[in-house]
């Protein structure tokens, strides 16, 4: 999934506030989550430094997706 595609699913998708990962992980803010890494990708793109955050969105959605 491409960041503009991950852009637009989570602009269109109604986020929950908080969000439950698993045992023990808890996301307090989804949208300030969703944002935040967002940011990170866009400013950098296709570095090592970005691939967590871009993994942890693809895990958000996966999640959501259920």
């Amino acid at each position: 999934m491409t960041v503009p595609e991950l852009k637009e699913y989570f602009s269109k998708k109604e986020l929950p506030a908080t969000l439950q990962v698993d045992r023990g992980n808890n996301i307090i803010d989804v949208k300030l989550f969703v944002a935040s890494h967002l940011r990170v990708i866009e400013s950098n793109p296709d570095t090592k430094a970005s691939k967590p955050f871009y993994d942890r969105l693809i895990e958000l959605r996966n999640i959501l997706e259920g």
